[in-house]
């Protein structure tokens, strides 16, 4: 049956290219060129391998007409030119490539201990201690937005380094420790005062938190105790500060009597390793009451200490009364 010219197809694949960046730049140089199938392989240096195929696609037809002899030998001249400014190219960027890893390892290598010491670094805040900016108001008027917290990863328990698995217990949560954890609604880091533990039946009515049938009494706090109210930016309605105190909780919160809000819930027995977390700023914190209870695992640490404070209102101008101060 008569065809026409053959017609060849260029394909590259390129082992050392995951983000396929090289195999990108090396396809448009594809073309259709009239040779016999080739395939050919070979090392370019020793930290790419190219692989370039050509591979014969003919179609068939049933009139199509023979190319002459003269015609033959001119396509593939031009197709044997095509493969060398190809190959040309391909050594331009491959070089360029092997030129840019050998300068990463020389930067690697010469920078041993700094890189070390941030490995370090980055295991010590999976593991052991970290930071964290609070990010919002929901916390007033203990920690203010600004904020900047240091967060105790070993209060608790010792967790494989960046993940949520509990080799050993080292305590116990109590009520009343500000933690911070992964939130069980969209694994969102949040910080919050943790509220009741494992076993414990609690409620709320009109505000009032019940634990174990107890209800925490409501008292107004002292003149230094009313210093941070939520930012008139996000709120300028009535706020009520308030020293809640229930068995060894014992802090102030904010109630926002104006504001619609969930003051009530029915009586929850709190199930074995999971815990209630509330925020201080009782009617502007998405908590417990929303995204359900936390489990153990999802606990990355106790904060008891500020490291340091800027005031977001005031062009971040540092708060230095709460530099290491203790919350």
């Amino acid at each position: 049956m008569p065809t026409d010219a053959s017609k060849l197809k260029l394909e590259i694949a390129v082992p050392n290219d995951p983000t396929n960046t090289l195999l990108n730049q090396l396809k448009t140089f594809s073309r259709y060129i009239t040779i016999r199938p080739l395939v050919k392989s070979f090392e370019l240096s020793k930290y790419f391998f190219v692989r370039i195929r050509y591979v014969e696609c003919i179609k068939s037809t049933e009139h199509a007409a023979v190319p002459s002899e003269p015609a033959n030998i001119s396509g593939r001249i031009v197709a044997f030119f095509r493969l060398i400014s190809s190959y040309f190219v391909l050594l331009i960027i491959v070089n360029e490539l092997t030129t840019m890893t050998m300068n990463i390892k020389k930067l690697a290598a010469d920078n041993k201990g700094f890189l070390f010491f941030l490995f370090a670094m980055i295991l010590m805040r999976s593991a052991l201690a970290d930071w964290y900016r609070v990010p919002s108001s929901s916390m007033y008027p203990n920690l203010l937005e600004g904020d900047t917290v240091i967060c105790n990863r070993l209060a608790y328990d010792l967790k494989v380094p960046f993940t949520d698995i509990i080799l050993t217990h080292l305590g116990e949560p109590q009520r009343g420790d500000i933690v911070t954890f992964s939130s069980p609604e969209d694994g969102t880091r949040l910080v919050k005062r943790l509220i009741a533990v494992p076993g414990d039946v609690v409620e709320m009515r009109d505000e009032r938190l019940f634990i174990n049938g107890v209800a925490a009494s409501l008292q107004a706090p002292s003149a230094n105790d009313v210093q941070h109210l939520t930012p008139s930016r996000e709120y300028d309605g009535k706020q009520v500060v308030l020293k809640e105190s229930l068995h060894s909780l014992q802090h102030t919160i904010i109630v926002m009597p104006e504001r619609g809000a969930l003051r009530d819930f029915a009586p929850i027995k709190v199930p074995v390793g999971q815990y209630m977390m509330l925020g201080d700023n009782r009617d502007n914190s998405r908590d417990s009451r929303y995204i359900g209870l936390v489990n153990r695992e999802l606990i990355t640490g106790r904060v008891q200490h500020l490291l340091y404070s800027l005031d977001v209102d005031h062009y971040y101008l540092p708060r230095m009364d709460r530099f290491g101060a203790r919350v």
